[in-house]
């Protein structure tokens, strides 16, 4: 938590961006978050002022962080049980025809409308590109299959580098063995404290394997000084524990 609160002080907050499209791909994407304001008025109607105070803090606040750091679609997978929780408010509501003023009657039809878009386009969306990232990520080859298969992958494993091997795990059925297993000089970039940390646990050594791109100078001396390299392609590397 806190080495995340340090993270979005560097960013630089997308709403103040030009782009037209940005407005439509949080309204989109973000949906989950700040349906919960729809919610709290219903729940303000039915007299469960707790959980009306409950969603609208949970949706100011979320708003709030979303709204000042990054656009990363991605980040609003950690709201989307929020849209259950507003579903069910809102199908209590008509089912029960419970008796409501013109203007919560009109929300409740732009609830039902929005959520009609919202997963008729997502619905879309997923099925068109679901295939290419499947291809992509999993069916794919990558540079660093052919010295992988010099490794025993059923040993203490752990991958170094940045975006081109956020996937690796999940391709290999690999369970890194340290707590900082991926993107970790992108992670020690803005934070120094976590750069020492990462140094510290890759020291113990405990890992027999470790894979990396051509950016790990957190951990070379360790490398260079504990570990053989047994093979490389031009941008990744394999690394092995010295006996």
């Amino acid at each position: 938590i806190l080495a995340n609160i340090e993270y979005k002080k560097h960013i630089h907050p997308w709403i103040f961006d030009t782009k037209k499209f940005n407005y439509f791909v949080y309204y989109n994407a973000f949906f989950p978050t700040y349906c919960l304001f729809f919610a709290s008025a219903f729940y303000i109607l039915r007299k469960k002022i707790s959980l009306a105070i409950f969603c609208l803090l949970t949706s100011t606040l979320e708003t709030y962080l979303f709204l000042s750091g990054g656009l990363f679609c991605h980040y609003a997978t950690i709201a989307a049980p929020q849209l259950l929780l507003f579903l069910c408010e809102l199908i209590y509501i008509i089912k029960n025809n419970i008796k409501i003023s013109f203007i919560l009657n009109a929300l409740k039809y732009y609830c039902c409308l929005f959520v009609c878009i919202f997963s008729i386009y997502n619905a879309i969306d997923f099925i068109s590109t679901s295939k290419e990232i499947y291809n992509k990520y999993c069916d794919g080859k990558y540079e660093y299959d052919n010295i992988l298969k010099l490794a025993n992958k059923q040993e203490n494993f752990i991958a170094y580098g940045g975006d081109s091997l956020v996937h690796f795990y999940l391709r290999n059925n690999i369970t890194p063995c340290y707590k900082y297993y991926i993107l970790q000089e992108w992670q020690s970039k803005n934070i120094p404290e976590i750069a020492k940390k990462i140094a510290t646990l890759y020291s113990s050594c405990k890992a027999k394997w470790v894979l990396t791109d051509n950016n790990y100078m957190i951990i070379k001396n360790i490398l260079h000084t504990h570990y053989t390299l047994i093979a490389h392609t031009e941008n990744f590397k394999l690394w092995k524990l010295k006996s």
